[in-house]
């Protein structure tokens, strides 16, 4: 992770998790929505002795791409106030050009990923890149492995985020019941531990752990 801010805390720290289905929970093509990380996200950041009281409110769309997400993302922003805006998206943009996406692909990724965090932001949230996850289907194919953490470095570097946190540094494309069997999506225990691990990383992100 990198910390490229300090935030003035409120006594609540509202954190919107926007993204596509791994956001919304769904444990494969077809399941509909699970609860996800985001309550485990949110009992874990509890217990981390933080000096404001979180609440992680999720807002996953199934099949959404980044280029798909600027207006939902501003209808978001609007209808309610958040402190902070975590942004997992990209999978599905990537999904159709696999193991390797062409250039032209990434770069479209990268600058609607842009063009979202500078909304979040203009809204007078944090925002918070959180980079592809280690998947399965991506990362075990020629080149993939490779390509994600290509991709990855390009979002901490150039989406203009307050910050960043490695997706694929927190859930391990092998780690044992996390992946459904499509290889894309998490099993309820792999939602139950991304949640778990994004905490740290988040809460020293934002400077909120208590001294």
């Amino acid at each position: 992770y990198e910390n490229r801010s300090h935030m003035a805390l409120p006594v609540m720290l509202r954190i919107l998790a926007f993204g596509d289905s791994l956001t919304a929970g769904w444990t494969s093509f077809s399941s509909g929505n699970t609860p996800g990380f985001a309550p485990h996200l949110q009992q874990a950041l509890a217990s981390y002795h933080l000096k404001v009281k979180p609440e992680v409110i999720p807002a996953g769309a199934p099949g959404r791409s980044a280029s798909q997400s600027l207006q939902p993302l501003e209808q978001q922003l609007a209808a309610s106030k958040y402190d902070v805006c975590l942004i997992l998206l990209g999978a599905n943009d990537l999904l159709p050009h696999l193991p390797v996406p062409p250039t032209h692909v990434v770069d479209g990724l990268i600058e609607q990923l842009k063009a979202l965090h500078a909304t979040a932001r203009r809204a007078g949230t944090t925002t918070v890149a959180l980079g592809l996850l280690d998947h399965p289907m991506i990362s075990s194919q020629p080149g993939g492995h490779a390509a994600l953490n290509a991709i990855n470095s390009r979002i901490e570097r150039e989406v203009g985020a307050d910050a960043y946190i490695n997706g694929r540094a927190l859930l391990s494309a092998t780690q044992h019941g996390a992946w459904s069997s499509d290889t894309i999506h998490l099993t309820t225990e792999g939602y139950a531990a991304l949640g778990k691990q994004l905490a740290k990383p988040l809460a020293e992100t934002l400077s909120v752990c208590s001294e």
